[in-house]
């Protein structure tokens, strides 16, 4: 797109020689091997072609790898043959930038400061409300998208969560670190090693194997007897049908319900008879009536 030129033939020739130069820089620079084809514009004239082989040829000079050029074909290409200098463990060696990943780019800052708010999100919903402060060291373009753009959403997460949030800008670094997380005192405490006391107080030989003294046995066997007799007890209390003499008092009452007198008997003899003594002055209920007329 630079050369200039009158006719379009020399143009042609005259971008091809730049060409050959661009070429053998990029081929020393990236170590290619093998066989390279090379698609240059088409040339009419074949001292044009001459001319770009041996511009090509001078600038693989400086290349100390065995190589062969061959002559330009009618379809316009040239092929080239090379041995690769460096050895495979070599290659082996190196790896992808941690900030492109290998592809010559890097993420947009405005992305990666997404990124860590959701990173953000995500730590703290699995703390569960246990984390008290959480420490983000970025790059300063990045801290300045979060203290900007994503401010209030970092605000939000810090009232709905109950924690701080702090974007520490390095300018050493290049890409996102490690968070920090600060957990509250009484998560702390629960998450904290138990201690092993020093000098453990010896444990019986009898108890250890699972065999207890029989002064123990018995002590649980008397304590189980006594749990069953106050079980039983409180069977007789709360449970029960009710007695022969309790029946009459009941059906007398019914009988004579809103007398006086009687009423008062009735609830003497009942009171003697859930006490357990035999009631006195009550007979059954054809003797009452006669009583009564």
């Amino acid at each position: 797109g630079r050369t200039k030129g009158g006719q379009a033939e020399e143009v042609r020739l005259k971008t091809n020689l730049k060409a050959a130069d661009a070429i053998a820089r990029q081929v020393i620079l990236r170590d290619l091997g093998g066989i390279i084809v090379i698609d240059f514009i088409d040339l009419a004239k074949t001292g044009d072609r001459r001319k770009v082989e041996k511009q090509l040829k001078t600038a693989m000079r400086l290349d100390r790898s065995q190589h062969r050029i061959q002559s330009i074909g009618p379809n316009g290409t040239l092929e080239m043959t090379r041995k690769r200098q460096r050895s495979v463990a070599g290659q082996l060696d190196l790896v992808p930038c941690p900030t492109c990943g290998g592809r010559g780019t890097v993420v947009a800052s405005r992305t990666v400061a997404t990124d860590v708010r959701r990173r953000l999100e995500a730590r703290l919903r699995q703390g569960m409300g246990w984390v008290q402060e959480i420490r983000v060291p970025v790059p300063p373009h990045v801290a300045n998208d979060l203290n900007n753009r994503f401010r209030s959403s970092i605000l939000s997460l810090e009232e709905y969560y109950k924690a701080r949030l702090i974007v520490l800008a390095d300018p050493r670094m290049v890409e996102v670190g490690e968070f920090e997380v600060i957990q509250r005192k009484a998560q702390a405490e629960l998450s904290a090693p138990a201690r092993v006391p020093s000098d453990p107080a010896p444990v019986d030989e009898e108890l250890e194997h699972g065999d207890e003294p029989a002064q123990a046995q018995e002590e649980r066997k008397e304590s189980n007897s006594q749990k069953r007799r106050r079980r039983r007890r409180r069977k007789k209390k709360s449970g029960g049908s009710p007695s022969e003499s309790t029946r009459l008092f009941l059906a007398r009452m019914d009988e004579h319900a809103g007398k006086g007198p009687l009423m008062m008997e009735l609830t003497n003899g009942l009171d003697r008879s859930e006490e357990g003594a035999e009631p006195t002055g009550f007979q059954s209920p054809t003797s009452g009536e006669e009583d009564a007329a």
